[in-house]
C-alpha cells in the first residue's frame, strides 16, 4: 500500500487511509494468504481466460458478451496484479526500503510497482469491475421493465461505450495516487516528511488528497447500494 496517498485499496480491495498498514509480517493472515493465493491464482485465470475465449467465438454478440469479457479482463488484471506482491510477500514480508544506494535493481523495482503503479492501476480494475456488474444489472432492470422500450436501445456499441466510460472514471479516481506518488519521487524527500512538503509545494495536490479518501469510501458502497436496490427490483419482479 502507498501510504504517501491519501487514501487507496489494500489487497482486498478494501479502504485504507492515512495511517493505516497491512498487518505485521507475523499475522497469521500472511500465512493464509500465502497458501491460498496460488490455488486461486491458478483456478481464476484458466476460469477467466476459458471465459475470455468462448466469448469471442464467432458468432453475433450480445451486450452481456460485451460486458462479460471486460470483467473476466478485469478480474484477470487484478489477479495478476497481486502476483508480484505475493513473490514479495514470501520474500521479504514487509516492502524493502530503497533509500540507500545499494539497494538491488529488484528491490528498486518493487519498491516502485508497490508503492506508486499498484495502488493505482488496482483502483482502476477494482471500480471496473464493480461498475460493469453495476451496469449490467441496470441494464437488464430496465429491459425487464420496459421491454418494448429498451431492448432495441442496449446493443454492443452501447455496451462498449459503457464500459470506456467507467474505464476513464476509474482511472480519473486513481489519478491522484499516481501524482502523489510523483511528486513525492520528485521531491526526493523521506517518506515522513512528504505531508508537510506536499502542504507546502502542491496545495491543490493536498486539497485532492481528503477529496480522493471520501471518494475512495463512497464508491464501493454506493456500487453496493445500487446493486442491491437493482437486484431486489428484479427478483420482486420475477415473484
Amino acid at each position: 500500500m502507498n501510504n504517501t496517498s491519501a487514501s487507496g485499496l489494500d489487497n482486498c480491495g478494501r479502504t485504507l487511509l492515512p495511517g493505516d498498514q497491512d498487518p505485521p509480517g507475523d499475522h497469521p493472515i500472511h500465512l493464509v494468504e500465502t497458501i491460498c493465493y496460488p490455488f486461486l491464482f491458478l483456478l481464476c485465470t484458466i476460469g477467466n481466460i476459458l471465459n475470455i475465449l468462448i466469448l469471442k467465438k464467432n458468432r453475433s454478440k450480445t451486450t452481456a458478451d460485451i460486458y462479460m469479457t471486460f470483467l473476466a479482463i478485469s478480474d484477470l488484471c487484478i489477479l495478476w496484479l497481486f502476483f508480484p506482491v505475493w513473490i514479495r510477500k514470501i520474500a521479504f514480508t514487509s516492502l524493502p526500503a530503497v533509500e540507500s544506494s545499494n539497494s538491488s535493481r529488484f528491490h528498486v523495482a518493487i519498491y516502485i510497482f508497490e508503492s506508486g503503479l499498484y495502488p493505482g492501476l488496482m483502483t482502476i480494475f477494482y471500480f471496473l469491475s464493480n461498475w460493469i456488474v453495476v451496469i449490467f444489472s441496470l441494464e437488464r432492470l430496465l429491459v425487464v421493465h420496459n421491454p418494448i422500450y429498451f431492448l432495441g436501445r442496449f446493443n454492443v456499441k452501447t455496451a462498449i461505450i459503457a464500459v470506456v466510460c467507467v474505464a476513464l472514471i476509474g482511472t480519473l479516481k486513481s489519478f491522484q495516487n499516481f501524482l502523489d506518488y510523483f511528486f513525492w519521487r520528485v521531491a526526493g524527500r523521506p517518506l515522513n516528511s512528504w505531508p508537510t512538503i506536499r502542504a507546502a509545494r502542491y496545495l491543490w495536490l493536498d486539497k485532492w488528497a481528503p477529496v480522493q479518501g471520501v471518494v475512495t469510501i463512497v464508491d464501493p458502497i454506493l456500487a453496493f447500494c445500487i446493486l442491491l436496490a437493482t437486484n431486489s427490483l428484479l427478483v420482486q419482479h420475477y415473484l
